[in-house]
């Protein structure tokens, strides 16, 4: 069977538009489809002034006609397999970009209050030994004001037995514990022990640290790719959110909202 021989025209096509849809990308975050390929469209006619060696080699030109919003897609599509560009909420961002600017900001913050060991520990008395939860926040204990926001990870992480069965899903997927580890309502002690070493070997800790910047999160929130976030998220979540609300107002006998201040 013959190999189809490749076209170098229809190769360097390729090659510019994804080149194109990436500069786009990066010099307008947060845009979706059909506007990266309005931006793709403006600026292809400016492509030889932004870039140098635009079609040297034969003097190729772009064909007739505007670029499709399918072939934006694919060439997206081939960007986030390759690392460069990351889609959120049908909004594309730069990953390289959006990583260095935003992360180290919240990296340097989280090492400086680690660094400072002036946490709080909330441990689980019939397990104490097992699994706990620490606090920490930055000025220090000014947590202390909405603790209850902490109280519902620790009251989750208790009733889910400390990732008891993400562990367990890891394990059996993993292939170093028996899915029979579990049968007839009793647990198989010997199967768990060997499945648990081998999936732990000598591990002796592993802490799993999330962190949280009040200001950033509300900023982000007001971003396009935040909101659409926030609104797809709350399409689902919104009912039980108030639901649990409701319940913590009748459980610790708080105040329910006035509503004075609300637009």
């Amino acid at each position: 069977m013959k190999r189809k021989r490749s076209d170098p025209h229809r190769e360097w096509l390729k090659s510019t538009y994804r080149d194109m849809v990436g500069y786009v990308v990066r010099v307008n975050p947060g845009l979706n489809v059909n506007q990266i390929t309005e931006q793709v469209t403006a600026i292809r006619p400016k492509w030889k002034e932004l870039t140098a060696g635009y079609g040297e080699q034969k003097g190729w030109e772009f064909p007739k006609g505007e670029p499709e919003r399918k072939t934006v897609s694919r060439h997206l599509r081939e960007l986030i397999e390759a690392g460069d560009v990351v889609g959120v909420g049908g909004l594309f961002i730069p990953l390289h970009k959006h990583l260095e600017e935003q992360a180290g900001r919240l990296d340097r913050l989280v090492h400086k209050v680690l660094s400072s060991r002036r946490y709080e520990p909330w441990n689980i008395p019939y397990a104490a030994a097992a699994a706990g939860c620490y606090i920490l926040s930055q000025p220090a204990w000014s947590h202390e004001k909405f603790e209850g926001l902490f109280h519902i990870q620790l009251e989750r992480f208790k009733n889910e037995l400390f990732w008891f069965d993400d562990i367990l899903r890891f394990a059996i997927s993993d292939a170093k514990l028996s899915p029979r580890v579990y049968s007839k309502n009793q647990i198989n002690i010997d199967l768990l022990k060997q499945g648990w070493e081998r999936c732990f070997d000598d591990t002796q800790l592993f802490v799993f640290a999330v962190a949280v910047s009040p200001p950033r999160l509300l900023e982000f929130l007001t971003t396009q790719p935040g909101r659409v976030l926030a609104e797809q998220r709350l399409q689902q979540s919104w009912k039980h959110i108030v639901e649990h609300a409701e319940g913590d107002v009748e459980r610790f006998h708080l105040e329910k909202l006035s509503g004075e201040g609300e637009k």
